[in-house]
This record gives C-alpha cells, structure tokens and sequence, in this order.
C-alpha cells in the first residue's frame, strides 16, 4: 500500500511489470496502470519513471 496525491493505491512490483490500482473517488472502482519493460525487466531508473508517472495522477471532480 502507498499513499498518492490521487489517494491509497496498492503497488505491485514484478520482474518485468509494475502495476498501480488506485482506489476511484466514491469507491466506484479502482483505476489499473500497468506498466512493464520486457527484456530489460524493472530497473531503478525505469521503476522511477514509472512511479513518478502514477504519482502525477490527480483527480478532477
């Protein structure tokens, strides 16, 4: 579980996969990014790119 300024979001972190389910305002749903990088798998850098991506997420109401 981590804390985003979109709200709670669970991150899972695989080999060659990071994927983001962040709760939807209402408790409707949740919104899914899945982000992945075949061969090279999850590098610092990349796992970086993609968290700072997830965390951009703001809600609009």
């Amino acid at each position: 579980m981590v804390e985003l300024s979109a709200g709670s979001a669970v991150r899972l972190l695989g080999d060659t996969t990071l994927d983001v389910h962040i709760c939807m305002p209402g408790g409707v749903g949740y919104l899914t990014l899945c982000f992945s990088a075949p061969l090279t798998g999850m590098s610092r850098p990349m796992e970086q790119l993609c968290d700072a991506i997830a965390g951009s997420l703001r809600w609009v109401l």
